[in-house]
């Protein structure tokens, strides 16, 4: 990882979380970006057990719910809702997120943009149990999927924003 404060590629010495090269700080700049990799991480596996909880209900005789389709009204709306929400999470949100002049405020904005791919993948899953339509779940469960990887695709950016806001945060901290 860069350095944010000199921009250099610095590895800090083992035991240390400072850069060798400016000594400054990384370790909040890396408490940070664990906490919202971490919560990526659940947030992508909670729509991975959604999927396999279709996917075991479909293989297991037990599971009886209505086998007619779901209102088709109820399903585009549910679809329109999706949209927005993959419109947020991956450009509306994104552009706002590089724009934070706070950590705490791009930290929450990230697991804003990733609740909201979620809930794309959750909109799914209801249509599921109201209709038992496995065809519009994997609709749902494909546009969550690449809102999440165009969420990750995001996170070099979201790094490198996070660096520049603790410095900054640090700088003004500091005594003069």
């Amino acid at each position: 990882m860069d350095c944010p404060k000199c921009h250099q590629s610095a590895t800090p010495v083992a035991g240390s979380t400072h850069c060798p090269l400016c000594g400054f700080d990384l370790g909040p700049v890396h408490q940070r970006l664990r906490t919202i990799y971490l919560v990526s991480f659940g947030f992508f596996m909670s729509t991975v057990v959604y999927g396999a909880t279709v996917w075991l209900l479909e293989h297991l005789n037990g599971f009886q719910t209505p086998a007619t389709a779901p209102p088709a009204a109820l399903a585009y709306a549910l679809l329109a809702i999706g949209v927005i929400d993959f419109g947020l999470a991956t450009h509306i949100l994104r552009r706002r997120a590089l724009l934070c002049r706070d950590p705490a405020q791009l930290q929450t904005l990230m697991i804003i943009r990733l609740a909201l791919a979620e809930a794309i993948v959750i909109l799914g899953l209801v249509l599921y149990f109201v209709g038992r339509s496995v065809e519009w779940f994997a609709v749902f469960m494909a546009l969550g999927f690449v809102a999440f990887l165009l969420i990750a695709f995001s996170m070099p950016q979201v790094a490198r924003r996070m660096g520049e806001l603790v410095v900054a945060e640090t700088d003004n901290a500091a005594p003069r």
